[in-house]
Order: C-alpha cells, then sequence, then structure tokens
C-alpha cells in the first residue's frame, strides 16, 4: 500500500476515533501513542480465503457494503500531534 494523502492536527490528546456511518456507526476508537490501522471493506472480501488474514494488533476492520478506503492514524509521543495516512493500493 502506499500513503495517497497526509493530515496532521495539532491539539492536546486524548484522541478518540468516532465512526459515522458502516454497522459500526458511533463506535468509539482510542487512539494510542504510535500506529493505528483502520481496514475498511467488505467482511466477505476479507475472509474470501477461508480463513482470517494475519493483521496487526493495532488493527481495527470497519465492514461496508461497498467502497471503504484503508487509512491509519500515527499519534506522535508527545500525544500532541496526530497525523491521518489515507492507504490505497500501489502498482509495484
Amino acid at each position: 500500500m502506499e500513503t495517497s494523502k497526509e493530515k496532521t492536527i495539532t491539539s492536546p490528546g486524548p484522541y478518540i476515533v468516532r465512526l459515522l456511518n458502516s454497522s459500526l456507526n458511533g463506535c468509539e476508537f482510542p487512539l494510542l501513542t504510535g500506529r493505528t490501522l483502520f481496514v475498511v471493506g467488505q467482511s466477505d472480501a476479507l475472509t474470501a480465503s477461508g480463513q482470517l488474514p494475519d493483521i496487526p494488533a493495532d488493527s481495527f476492520f470497519i465492514p461496508l457494503d461497498h467502497g471503504g478506503v484503508n487509512f491509519e492514524i500515527q499519534v506522535d509521543t508527545d500525544a500532541t500531534e496526530i497525523i491521518l495516512h489515507e492507504l490505497k493500493e500501489g502498482n509495484s
């Protein structure tokens, strides 16, 4: 995956991500120092191979019926800045 967009936000923490759509609408996820990966897509595509994929422990899956963009959020060690990376498939 390649990083296609990046957005930096500076404000005092702690930080929480609240989902505004999908079947997880209203769910909140606390962001800890370091990276948190959000994988977004159809749940049947995730398990198409017959087994669950191996994803990092600092990841969340957000099910959508169609579409979706994977992203990661990086919280610096001082918790004064977060960086949002939009991830999309790259051609290698």
